[in-house]
């Protein structure tokens, strides 16, 4: 992380600002940081402590946003504090089948890693799961 990238976080905690706000769509910083490839952002929220899986309102956490962006190295970090790539959203996508759906071969090679419960592994990307991957880039376009 950036001197100034410190220096902001380090007067969010001192003021009592919390890491964890949500927009009104529930993204959190964690989210937004694992949107953009801010690895370095990523790490820091989640030495703070922020939750890992926290959701927006509709299901999607920040594992979701980064497996689907292809973000390997921000996927690492999530995981690497407890991320479940396996975590079904509202639209029944997880992770691990945005990942698939979007042919990203590094980031599914660490969601591969992370069997099911049960130590089944994930399942192949369902009809709607591509649908929503493909509505989701739309969106990340028009931004």
């Amino acid at each position: 992380m950036s001197s100034a990238g410190r220096v902001f976080a380090w007067g969010l905690k001192k003021h009592g600002c919390s890491l964890e706000f949500a927009n009104r769509n529930g993204a959190t910083p964690l989210y937004a940081a694992a949107q953009q490839n801010q690895g370095a952002v990523v790490a820091f929220l989640l030495d703070a402590g922020v939750d890992v899986d926290r959701a927006m309102a509709d299901g999607w956490g920040p594992c979701h946003i980064a497996c689907l962006n292809g973000h390997a190295d921000v996927v690492r970090l999530l995981v690497a504090k407890g991320a479940d790539v396996h975590r079904e959203a509202h639209d029944g996508s997880t992770p691990a089948n945005l990942a698939e759906a979007e042919n990203h071969r590094d980031v599914l090679a660490v969601a591969r890693r992370r069997r099911r419960p049960g130590g089944q592994p994930h399942p192949p990307p369902a009809p709607q799961v591509l649908a929503t991957a493909a509505a989701a880039r739309a969106d990340l376009a028009t931004l």
